[in-house]
């Protein structure tokens, strides 16, 4: 079907025009594909890459792996395509590039906070702390008096840090496209205690130098739905706290999430109460130092797939799933405990939850928590071998 006289024949290495609705067609149809052959010998992402190739040309062609779901970059094309693992594809329009500018803010007497980067008469720049602790200033005494924010027009700061910080009470951030964030490594508290916000686009997020996720959504109690399936987590090292305390939220589908130079994820769903849906079969943790109260009070969550973590580096994990108390299932398997420290109170509270693991695993449940609860052992246990 994708040969030279299939769906998508070789073509020269020139650019050429390209027909939007024809890709995302090609893509479904090469997704179809690769689900109907068995024994395929090649990723999914590699398989769609080749044969785009052949259509559009090797140079023309830019495949992105982002955890389980593939990022699709035609040169030609106005659009950027998500493949997810699923299958669903997911589009959003290019953004070129833009080199920093200065940023200027204005608050109206309706509590309407306008961003720009060109001066305007009432407009006060924006500053910007740099070091080690530095953060982005609106220069807003009264935080609590800000009820929308909307960006007028293309800005590139040079840090996002804390930059909506302790805004309560904004309901939306429009024109969020316009903020450019590719020059941005650190993304530490940028909406921590949005607490009135419902939704955030951050569709058009360019992630590739971000570094830093910590506290990057704490405290942002009301958001009712998230999507991640744009952000490009490869570089990031520390995602502590970065999902504390939203508790709005009922499924988290972190696919595209590439964890593998991830150190830290302490505190990472910490009181997401209302999620009844985790999807981390991306994760790689390999690096991964410090689990501890990870999925501390995560109190609606029944299942839990943990499957291909694989923990060689872990060194502490203490509260990690305790408060998880109608957990149903947890899937553990290679998950390895031996070298780490966790304590008594870092299982579900659901002393009969089924949890599959290792034998090494097993053992440590046996020595460290059922030599404690006595009256109430981990007994549903199946070992994986």
């Amino acid at each position: 079907m994708t040969g030279d006289n299939g769906l998508l024949n070789k073509v020269g290495q020139a650019k050429i025009e390209v027909n939007e609705g024809e890709i995302k067609e090609q893509i479904q149809l090469l997704y179809a594909e690769y689900q109907m052959e068995k024994n395929m010998n090649t990723s999914l992402e590699e398989f769609v890459k080749n044969n785009l190739q052949r259509k559009y040309g090797t140079e023309n062609v830019t495949i992105t792996k982002m955890g389980k779901n593939c990022k699709i970059d035609i040169s030609s094309s106005k659009r950027v395509y998500i493949l997810k693992y699923d299958g669903t594809i997911k589009e959003i329009n290019k953004v070129d590039k833009m080199s920093i500018t200065d940023v200027y803010s204005y608050l109206d007497e309706n509590g309407t906070l306008y961003l720009r980067s060109t001066e305007k008469n009432n407009y006060n720049q924006a500053t910007i702390k740099n070091g080690k602790y530095g953060f982005f200033d609106f220069q807003i005494d009264n935080k609590e008096s800000v009820l929308k924010v909307i960006i007028e027009e293309p800005i590139a700061p040079s840090d996002v840090r804390k930059m909506f910080k302790d805004f309560t009470n904004i309901s939306s951030i429009e024109n969020m496209e316009y903020l450019h964030t590719e020059n941005i490594t650190n993304m530490s508290e940028m909406f921590l205690n949005c607490s009135s916000l419902t939704k955030l686009d951050l569709s058009n997020f360019d992630t590739d130098m971000v570094e830093n996720m910590h506290s990057m959504f704490e405290g942002c109690t009301s958001l009712i739905s998230l999507d991640l399936t744009f952000l490009n987590t490869s570089t990031v090292t520390s995602m502590v706290d970065m999902f504390w305390k939203c508790q709005s939220l009922t499924s988290i589908d972190a696919s595209s999430f590439n964890t593998s130079n991830v150190e830290d994820m302490s505190y990472m769903f910490n009181d997401c109460s209302s999620v009844v849906t985790l999807d981390l079969s991306s994760f790689d943790v390999r690096n991964v130092k410090k689990m501890n109260r990870m999925f501390l009070n995560c109190s609606s969550l029944k299942e839990l797939d943990l499957s291909t973590f694989e923990t060689s580096s872990l060194t502490s994990f203490t509260y990690m799933l305790h408060g998880t108390n109608i957990l149903e299932k947890l899937d553990i398997r290679k998950i390895d405990l031996s070298n780490a420290n966790g304590g008594i109170y870092s299982f579900p509270g659901n002393h009969n939850v089924n949890i599959i693991t290792n034998e090494s695993t097993a053992t440590w449940i046996e020595e460290n928590l059922n030599s404690y609860y006595t009256k109430r052992p981990y007994n549903n246990i199946t070992i994986i071998k």
